[in-house]
């Protein structure tokens, strides 16, 4: 019999629901007498428990298998459409001393942790959603407007080639299907 995998799931949603009971059960857990359901300590507590799953996320993301070339890709959603942008790779300092140009974005940190948090700039944990779809990473900031659509993709060995040419050139990247490969399962899982 074959285990069948989940080709999607959840790594971060900061509109998941929290409910009431949970804040009683903290608070009885830490011998605080809960307040009232809808009262600014219950929303202080449904905030920091979110910003604490996302900072277990980030924190778990050190410890996965991914520390390679990745490409955000993805669109804006703006007030008067949506638009796409630049991709940007997304290179981890270690790898990055490979490459000869100076047109990557090159971080300390293991790139899979960059690159969600440069999805998340300037939204934080407030209306960010990251899930793991066949092969992608998928990170989705919700504003006024609309959503930010972002996908963070694994470069093939063609991919590195092609975005080195265009660091070269410094030429913004125009990245082809054939420049990626899927970030498997067990990579991310953690």
């Amino acid at each position: 019999m074959s285990k069948k995998v989940r080709k999607e799931f959840v790594l971060y949603d900061s509109r998941e629901e929290f409910e009431y009971e949970d804040y009683v059960e903290f608070c009885e857990i830490n011998g605080i007498e809960p307040d009232e359901e809808g009262s600014d300590d219950y929303w202080d507590w449904v905030w920091q428990t979110r910003n604490d799953y996302y900072d277990d996320m980030m924190a778990n993301l050190s410890w996965t298998k991914i520390d390679y070339p990745l490409m955000i890709v993805g669109d804006l959603g703006l007030w008067d459409g949506r638009h796409s942008i630049v991709p940007v790779p997304i290179v981890s300092e270690g790898y990055g001393r490979k490459f000869h140009a100076s047109d990557y974005v090159g971080y300390d940190v293991p790139s899979m942790k960059a690159a969600i948090k440069k999805c998340c700039e300037g939204r934080g944990t407030l209306d960010v959603d990251v899930h793991y779809e066949d092969g992608l990473i998928k990170v989705c900031a919700h504003h006024h407007d609309g959503c930010n659509v972002f996908y963070i993709r694994k470069l093939s060995k063609k991919g590195i080639k092609g975005m080195q040419a265009a660091a070269n050139k410094h030429e913004d990247c125009n990245p082809k299907e054939w420049w990626f490969c899927k970030i498997k399962r067990d990579e991310i899982d953690f």
